[in-house]
Order: C-alpha cells, then structure tokens, then sequence
C-alpha cells in the first residue's frame, strides 16, 4: 500500500546468474473491485435475511436462528412468542395497503423497543411476529408482553386518522430440552388461537389452554 492510497503487487523471479527480476504492478482498480463486490454481497446477505417494510429478521433468518437456539448443543430455556395484528385484514381492506404497512412498521418498532439485546425478533408471515426470549429472560415473556400490549393501546399510526387504533393477540410456548422448532411453534400457535377466540388484544400460555 503506497502513500497516495495505491495498491501495488509485487513479484521477484530470482533468473540464472543471480539477478532477479521484479515487478510491480498497480492492482488499485481490482482492490477497489472487491470492496465493491464484498459490499454487494453484505446488501445481499442482509437482503436475504431480513425484511423489506419493518427492518427485522424475516421469516428464514428468524427460523435459522431458533432451530440453531435448539439445538443439541445449546440445552437453554427459551420462551416462544407468536404474535399476529388483529383484524390486519379489514385494516388493509378499508383503508388500504399502504396504511397497513404503516401499521406494520409501527409495530415493528413497538416491538423492537420492547426487546432486549439478545432476543431474537423477526416477521414470520403477513402480520405475524416471532419474538424468543433466552436464558434468565424466558421468565419475564408475560411482563414484556404485557408491556408491549400496555404501548399499543397509545398507538396512533395513521396521521390521517389519529383515532385509529390497533391491537395485537399472542401465543406463548416454553420449549422443552431438544424439543425442535416446529413443536414449539404449534404449541404457541395453538396458544394464540386461543387468545384470538377469547377476545383479542391479550396472550395466552400454552401450559394455561384448555
């Protein structure tokens, strides 16, 4: 790397007769090139990985991430929460797609203020939101959901319509030692079903469905 920013290659050829031959040459183009080309492949990654409208973990990322939580290796306790917007479809059906991906991004900040650090977040469908709590943080998922039911109700995403409020239901499942991703999952959907058939705008816990 030269002074002014160059970068230069060098190669020396010992020749017969002991001289040796050098040469340089000046491969700045080709370094730029590939910072260019790692940075197109960082967009892509992330652009793979997370989702367009709210800026969280899609749906791949969020599943890569819980099956690796789970696994064999890892033995932690984790809480799974599934969390869908209520009546998401009559808010896109009356007053159209562009305010429900208002709505959408909203609560997707909402949520991610709500969460700690090592929390895994992600949008896992239309209006649906995966949040996993681990380790010591598995036993407060009914207060952080609480709190974020708590800032909904203040909600106001709509500057059109600053009447306009929404809520959200929830499912909360504990996973169990080596238990896989896809159990997990249909126990905290089965507990947000029951949220959604007993009112709305509230959670349940597996353990408490009957």
């Amino acid at each position: 790397s030269l002074n002014d920013g160059r970068w230069m290659l060098t190669t020396e050829t010992t020749l017969p007769g002991g001289w040796m031959l050098c040469v340089v040459t000046d491969v700045s183009e080709l370094g730029i090139e590939l910072r260019d080309l790692r940075q197109q492949r960082d967009r892509a990654l992330k652009s793979a990985l997370s989702d367009e409208l709210t800026g969280l973990g899609n749906r791949r990322y969020a599943m890569d991430s819980l099956n690796h939580m789970l696994g064999p290796s890892k033995a932690q306790a984790l809480a799974v929460i599934i969390m869908d917007i209520d009546h998401f479809k009559s808010v896109n059906d009356r007053f159209g797609h562009a305010c429900g991906d208002l709505v959408l991004k909203d609560f997707a900040a909402r949520l991610s203020a709500s969460v700690g650090r090592d929390d895994l977040v992600g949008r896992i469908g239309g209006e649906e939101f995966l949040l996993v709590l681990s380790g010591s943080r598995m036993h407060i998922a009914e207060a952080v959901m609480q709190r974020l039911l708590s800032t909904l109700a203040d909600a106001s995403p709509l500057g059109d319509m600053p009447d306009f409020r929404y809520s959200c239901s929830a499912g909360i499942a504990f996973a169990n030692p080596g238990e896989s991703a896809s159990d997990v999952l249909r126990r905290a959907d089965t507990a947000l079903y029951e949220a959604k058939n007993t009112g709305r705008n509230r959670f349940v816990i597996y353990e408490a469905v009957s």
